[in-house]
């Protein structure tokens, strides 16, 4: 099993116990291209082991070797560090009833969309002019808006399992 524990840059990997004999673990941690980031060789009694340094919202694949004497066996799973969070959000273009929402994008992280959410949860109708911005419209005038802005890795019928940033936060009241 991996997990990210919401970590921008380490993977966790815990395992059961394999069946019969075992000398060692060999945990090796590789690149979305297959190339090898690290490895570890691992006590045969050790059920878990973190990797560090890794880059934000990538997809590795851990590759567990269990070694019994002479003989091996290998399962594989793969996972995303979590990505990192916009650096910033601003608003433009507010009015009564609409405004333009903008977000930077964070650096040194691997990512495949943006995630906005709002609350009070009224059904806007948006439109994406560019990947980040976003322009809302149907808001209620003079209304106080909290808005949410998270990074996503990954998801998809290709991208693996999709990862979320922490959210980055702003607030704004419509005219009225």
């Amino acid at each position: 099993m991996a997990q990210n524990r919401n970590a921008t840059n380490s993977l966790w990997f815990s395992w059961e116990k394999a069946a019969g004999e075992v000398s060692s673990y060999l945990l090796s941690l590789r690149n979305p291209d297959g190339s090898l980031q690290a490895h570890q060789q691992l006590r045969p009694e050790q059920r878990d082991h973190a990797f560090n340094d890794l880059v934000a919202g990538r997809l590795y694949t851990g590759v567990m070797l269990t070694r019994s004497g002479e003989l091996s066996n290998s399962a594989a799973v793969s996972w995303r560090t979590a990505p990192e969070r916009p650096t910033s959000v601003s608003f433009g273009g507010v009015t009564n009833t609409s405004l333009e929402i903008t977000w930077t994008v964070p650096v040194d992280t691997d990512y495949n969309d943006f995630d906005l959410q709002w609350v009070p949860r009224d059904s806007l109708s948006t439109f994406n002019p560019y990947p980040t911005t976003r322009i809302l419209k149907g808001l209620y005038p003079g209304r106080l808006y909290t808005f949410s802005v998270r990074t996503v890795s990954g998801g998809g019928a290709k991208g693996g399992p999709a990862t979320y940033s922490q959210p980055i936060l702003n607030s704004i009241r419509t005219s009225e």
